[in-house]
């Protein structure tokens, strides 16, 4: 197995939210509640995050396109290293609105900023002016900031990773809509009820808990 309760206890992973601001919708993971503190359990844990082990396994084998999807800012670094490693996509900035419902857009912006950098390393580029130059890579890094970890995505993603789910309301509507397949790493208040499988409660407050789980996860 590549997840053990051992791992699960060690990374904090069981720790839970608060129990006030915890969804009654996550209980199926809790396991007790001490000194107003939801504590999950790790068995419930490991048997979860396996299923969604396999999941990713299979689909890197079939060579789909993988979106993790996070807006945590301590683990920008973790995710685009990775992504460089095990090749999937991530989104880690500013999530597009629409980016499963109308991908098209999306994708034309993804190839809009790939244009502009084979265009900045172009002669044509060089002949311009200091301002134009300036402009051109001033708009270049703008679309960078959002876009950098989507740029070799080729098709729309065939598994989407959405790490604290919670934070995505609009992202798991369009997941649900769209029918896209899923995987949501969610904390204690993630507040739908959620049946299509594929969803972990874990501990979101610690960076320590989704850095293994992520890493565990693509290993």
């Amino acid at each position: 197995m590549a997840f053990t309760v051992q791992g699960i206890v060690d990374n904090f992973v069981y720790v839970g939210g608060i129990k006030n601001t915890s969804s009654p919708k996550t209980k199926k993971f809790w396991k007790e509640e001490t000194n107003g503190t939801v504590v999950l359990d790790p068995e419930t844990q490991v048997k979860a995050l396996n299923d969604i082990y396999v999941t990713v396994q299979e689909a890197k084998k079939n060579n789909q396109e993988i979106v993790v999807v996070c807006q945590k800012s301590g683990l920008s670094d973790v995710i685009a290293g990775l992504a460089q490693k095990h090749g999937f996509h991530y989104l880690t900035n500013k999530l597009p609105a629409g980016f499963l419902t109308n991908f098209d857009t999306l994708f034309s912006t993804i190839k809009q900023m790939n244009e502009k950098k084979k265009f900045i390393a172009s002669e044509s580029f060089a002949k311009l002016t200091k301002k134009e130059q300036s402009m051109n890579k001033r708009h270049l890094a703008k679309i960078e900031k959002i876009y950098e970890g989507v740029k070799n995505l080729t098709r729309k993603p065939e598994l989407v990773i959405v790490v604290d789910a919670a934070m995505f309301d609009g992202l798991v509507h369009e997941i649900e809509v769209s029918n896209t397949p899923s995987i949501l790493l969610a904390s204690t208040d993630f507040p739908k009820r959620w049946d299509r499988g594929n969803i972990a409660v874990l501990n979101m407050h610690n960076q320590k808990s989704p850095t293994y789980v992520l890493e565990t996860l693509f290993a």
